[in-house]
């Protein structure tokens, strides 16, 4: 039906005619324009893959620090190993020093006795030669547990580990006095 259609009325007598029902307005649409419709998709979709990117980075982040993680507690035990050998080859020196010592003070004894009795002569030589023997085998553990603390030293310059450091400074000092009382030995049996 249109305008034409619907019955009209004259209202002044002009011959001009007014439709005595109008046509309803027409019902605007909400639909959104289809800018709106662009910026909220483009929107939607910067969110989603900014989301993504940052689950990305919180899932890389975390396998990262679980690397490091493992690389720590397993430096962290070799630290833990190093020390306790660096302990036990100080104490070992510590002994061998004083068996050292004992050693020394044996052979100082031993060689005047071989000066005063003649007749005792090859038991002494033979005590000699053993206790030079035993020294040799002193200064092979001498050198084997500097050996030990120069690795340890070497491993432990990487870290900063004051203990450790000074553990081994005291373990070198004792196998320098070893070395030293050793010398020592040596020569007395050279001279003796």
């Amino acid at each position: 039906m249109t305008q034409w259609d619907h019955p009209t009325f004259d209202l002044d007598g002009s011959g001009t005619f007014v439709p005595l029902e109008w046509d309803p307005a027409p019902v605007p649409t909400s639909r959104p324009s289809p800018r709106w419709r662009i910026i909220s998709v483009g929107a939607a979709a910067v969110l989603l893959l900014a989301s993504g990117a940052m689950g990305w980075l919180a899932y890389h982040n975390d396998r990262t620090a679980q690397q490091w993680r493992h690389l720590e507690q397993a430096k962290a035990a070799q630290v833990a190993v190093l020390s306790s050998e660096i302990q036990q080859a100080n104490t070992t020196t510590q002994q061998v020093n004083v068996q050292l010592t004992q050693l020394h003070s044996e052979i100082t004894s031993l060689k005047s006795q071989l000066s005063s009795s003649t007749a005792q002569n090859s038991t002494l030589q033979q005590q000699l030669s053993n206790a030079g023997t035993v020294a040799g085998n002193l200064q092979q553990c001498i050198d084997a547990t500097k050996k030990l603390n120069s690795d340890a030293n070497s491993f432990t310059s990487l870290f900063d580990f004051g203990s450790i450091d000074k553990e081994s400074k005291n373990a070198n000092q004792t196998c320098q006095a070893a070395e030293s009382a050793n010398q020592g030995l040596q020569s007395n049996l050279q001279n003796g």
